[in-house]
């Protein structure tokens, strides 16, 4: 290793220059090595060559002061060549290594180890800064800038809370001679102290410190530092623990006083601190009223006085009261103190007023005897027995048997008695303070059970749709009573009912219309059941009212009224008005459930009835009942089978007298029966044949009458036209009517209804003067022919002038007539007036003829019967007719 120096005239001349900064609470510190620059090449290993030092005095930094921050900054190159003529060639930067040594505190920090640069590079003169707060460690080709120690350690690790004072060694390290050298120009070391504070407690002895009313105290610096300091400036206090609670008293806790500077030195002193607690119980009283024990005497317990007392610490405290045991003899108005201590000793005290009482008098409440089930062993009974009070002793005697005591589980007010035969027991209650109740309670032997009555109370019309209800009535002893309900609106419903069910009877109400099946348990565990429907009654409303009337010769309170309804009915009342001016009344209420009964035993009169519904609305009517007349026919006119018609078309119109139920009618090839339509003592019987008919007719009563009527085919019946001569004059012929289309020809069946015929000399025909027979032909439904006829005369006229052929389509008819002659406009010409004349020229009627349609009638029967001159008038001329009045 060869180490090379830049040698000044004087080597033992060290330039070293001073700084110092004093800041708030430390001290800061700069010595500088300036030189000479240490050439170093090739010195064999890390670290291996001293560059130069620095020293820290002691007047440099305040009394006790102690390092809290270092940094060293290096003015350096690395060179391919020598320091005095560096070169370009490569420097091998991962030979150089820096060590910082405080020999006097014998610390020391790699701060830059081989290896922490590399490259072949050059990095000329650089000045290279080592502070813990840098963000990096350099690296590569030498540069300069600030950064942290690349070694293992930091500047802090290695020297903050040692003294400063002493040399400051910087070494380096070139490892291999190859002229390539380390050249280290100048060095400083910073260096940052600080004098610790100094902590002073008030004592060292125990302190103690008191719980306030929340059961906490808080301790402060404050309370414990007895002048803590720093030279350098303020201080901040704090101690180990600061609260205490109720968990702690009576312990002990060292608490510790730490005091900080500004640099955050700190000293410490303890001073041990004793938790106490002194905060007497808050007490709060409540007045009490009390009730003496089964032994007669009671003691008073917290519950009953206190009012919410509280301790700042202790849950668990102690009540104490004077006096605290009452008796029978102190029954009354007691002041009692009640003290309150807690579990540190502290206590307190408060008066009540404590009411002392026997507590309710001794009352016998229930005495339920469990009766002895059907078919049961003998000695199976029981006696529920339950009281107010207390209760010493029950004792319990059979009739003529000997009593038995119990002393022991009357604390809860009740006693089963077991194992008693059916009798008479009579029931002491013993009670404190010498109360006593007794009674007698009897216990059966239970018959069987069953369900002696279910009786469905319907649900009124426009009644709520749930109001329908259920008498229930049964034997033997029940437990509870089941319900269950199918109800009509598809609905189901259940229910129990285990109360009121000592009396062999019940009510069920709330129940809708519907099935509801009903189940009795007994007290024995057995059951039976039934099923009951409950209806939606329609409204109440008497349907049917029918009279039986008396018979001809009957009994006179032989009538009857068979009455019909809807609803729910209670009863009936009749009140009758008879015929011989008598009165009757009477009520009927059994049997009503089918909606039909018979009213028997009534005489003949008005009668009326009343129906009275289950729901209390109630509707009536009044009956007729007759004295049936003697059966007689009155009446049997035939109605004859017209011609033409069917050959059962014939009918028989019947009445009678009496009261007519049956009615036979026999007739050739058939019977006919009737058994209604008798009301009005009248019938029309239809559909029978020509022939003798044989009417048979019986009444109710059994009487019966009959008679023969005979029903005949009748032939047509004919009316030929009334005119059978006609006037012409001379040389002009007739021309013959459409005697049918004009209504002079009538042919009927015999029953007043019109027959078709058929005019053999057709209408229309011009006839000369002469005798003509004109031949009618008619023929009914089944084809029988009829042939009718007359002779038409026609004769020359008187002479009439003024025919005109434009009127040729007006006619009159009939003629010869009697009361009225019609004039007949058969192609509907214009027409004015029609003037009769008779034959001395005088005019004896006159029509207007300007509105008449196809016809029109001339009323004549007021005039004398002979030979008239009838014109007719019109637009286009005039048309005269000799009329023959007859």
């Amino acid at each position: 290793m060869k180490k090379n120096y830049y040698q000044l005239t004087i080597l033992t001349v060290l330039l070293c220059f001073f700084w110092v900064f004093t800041g708030h609470a430390q001290t800061t510190v700069t010595k500088y090595y300036f030189g000479p620059t240490q050439e170093i090449n090739g010195c064999g290993g890390p670290d291996c060559a001293e560059v130069g030092s620095v020293n820290f005095s002691s007047s440099d930094f305040p009394t006790g002061a102690i390092i809290t921050d270092v940094n060293v900054s290096i003015t350096w190159q690395k060179t391919g060549g020598t320091c005095s003529v560096p070169s370009s060639d490569d420097p091998i930067n991962s030979e150089i290594s820096f060590r910082m040594d405080a020999t006097d505190i014998g610390k020391n920090l790699n701060l830059a180890p081989q290896v922490t640069w590399s490259g072949s590079t050059p990095g000329g003169v650089v000045t290279t800064i080592f502070d813990d707060t840098a963000a990096t460690v350099p690296s590569g080709t030498p540069t300069s800038g600030t950064f942290k120690p690349a070694g293992t350690g930091s500047l802090a690790n290695a020297f903050n809370g040692n003294t400063p004072v002493g040399t400051w060694q910087l070494h380096a390290g070139d490892t291999f001679d190859n002229n390539n050298a380390l050249c280290v120009y100048n060095f400083s070391v910073t260096i940052t102290a600080n004098v610790p504070p100094t902590a002073v407690c008030k004592t060292n002895q125990i302190t103690e410190i008191f719980l306030d009313e929340n059961g906490q105290a808080t301790l402060t610096p404050q309370d414990l530092d007895g002048g803590s300091s720093d030279a350098e400036g303020p201080v901040t206090l704090s101690l180990s623990k600061d609260t205490f609670d109720c968990s702690e008293v009576g312990q002990t806790f060292p608490v510790t006083l730490t005091v900080t500077d500004f640099a955050g030195a700190t000293d410490s002193c303890v001073t041990p601190i004793l938790v106490r607690d002194t905060m007497q119980p808050v007490v709060s009283c409540k007045d009490a009223t009390v009730i003496l024990d089964t032994n007669g005497s009671y003691q008073l317990t917290k519950n009953d006085l206190d009012n919410g007392s509280t301790d700042n610490c202790s849950t668990n405290l102690t009540y104490t009261f004077s006096p605290a045991w009452f008796y029978c003899d102190d029954v009354g108005v007691h002041t009692v103190t009640m003290t309150v201590e807690d579990e540190n000793g502290n206590s307190s005290s408060c008066d009540a007023t404590v009411t002392v009482n026997r507590g309710a008098d001794l009352t016998l409440t229930n005495a339920v005897p469990i009766d002895i089930c059907f078919g049961a062993t003998a000695n199976t009974g029981k006696i529920d027995l339950e009281w107010t009070g207390i209760a010493q002793e029950v004792i319990v005697t059979p009739d003529g048997g000997i009593a038995t005591t119990y002393n022991s589980g009357l604390e809860n007010g009740e006693l089963t008695i077991s194992g008693l035969e059916s009798g008479n027991y009579t029931l002491e209650i013993d009670g404190i303070c010498g109360q006593m109740v007794s009674t007698t309670v009897e216990i059966k032997q239970l018959e069987e059970l069953a369900i002696t009555n279910a009786e469905p109370i319907d649900i009124c019309f426009g009644g709520f749709s749930s109001s329908g209800e259920i008498n229930l009535e049964w034997t033997g002893g029940v437990s509870f009573i089941e319900v269950s309900s199918n109800n009509s609106d598809g609905s189901t419903g259940f229910f129990t009912i285990n109360q009121g069910l000592e009396s062999g009877d019940t009510t069920l109400s709330s129940l809708q219309a519907g099935s509801h099946k009903l189940t009795v348990h007994g007290i024995c565990g057995e059951s039976v059941s039934t099923t009951v429907e409950i209806k939606q009654l329609e409204e109440l409303a008497i349907t049917n009212a029918e009279p039986i009337d008396i018979c001809f010769g009957g009994f006179s309170s032989s009538g009857e009224i068979n009455l019909e309804w809807t609803g729910g009915v209670s009863f009936i009342e009749v009140s009758s008005n008879n015929s011989d001016g008598s009165t009757g009344f009477f009520t009927i209420n059994q049997g009503l459930e089918s909606g039909d009964t018979t009213l028997s035993s009534l005489q003949a009169g008005s009668h009326k009835l009343t129906v009275h519904g289950i729901c209390g609305e109630s509707v009536s009517t009044t009956v007729e009942i007759k004295q049936l007349e003697e059966l007689a026919i009155v009446n049997a006119t035939p109605n004859d089978i017209c011609f033409g018609a069917s050959s059962y078309s014939g009918s028989i119109d019947f009445e009678w007298t009496g009261n007519a139920t049956t009615m036979e009618v026999s007739f050739t090839g058939g019977v006919y029966v009737y058994s209604d339509g008798f009301e009005n003592g009248e019938r029309t019987i239809f559909g029978l044949p020509a022939g003798n008919v044989q009417i048979k007719l019986e009444d109710n009563c059994g009487n019966m009458v009959e008679t023969n009527v005979e029903i005949k085919q009748l032939e047509p019946v004919i009316t030929l036209p009334q005119t059978t001569t006609v006037f012409v004059t001379s040389g002009s012929t007739f021309t013959l009517p459409d005697y049918i289309a004009n209504g002079e020809l009538i042919a009927t069946n015999g029953c007043l209804q019109n027959l078709t015929l058929l005019q053999s000399i057709a209408a229309g025909t011009a006839l000369s003067i002469g005798v003509h027979t004109i031949t009618f032909t008619t023929q009914n439904t089944v084809g029988e022919v009829k042939n009718y006829s007359f002779d038409l005369t026609v004769e020359e006229t008187l002479g009439v002038d003024d025919v005109n052929p434009e009127l040729d389509g007006v006619i009159i008819y009939p003629n010869p007539a009697s009361d009225r002659v019609t004039i007949k406009n058969a192609k509907q010409q214009n027409l004015k007036l029609a003037r009769l004349y008779d034959l001395r020229g005088r005019l004896v009627r006159e029509v207007n003829l300007k509105n008449m349609r196809e016809t029109l009638e001339m009323d004549i029967s007021s005039l004398e019967g002979a030979l008239y001159i009838l014109k007719v008038e019109g637009e286009n001329g005039s048309k005269e007719f000799k009329l023959m009045i007859k």
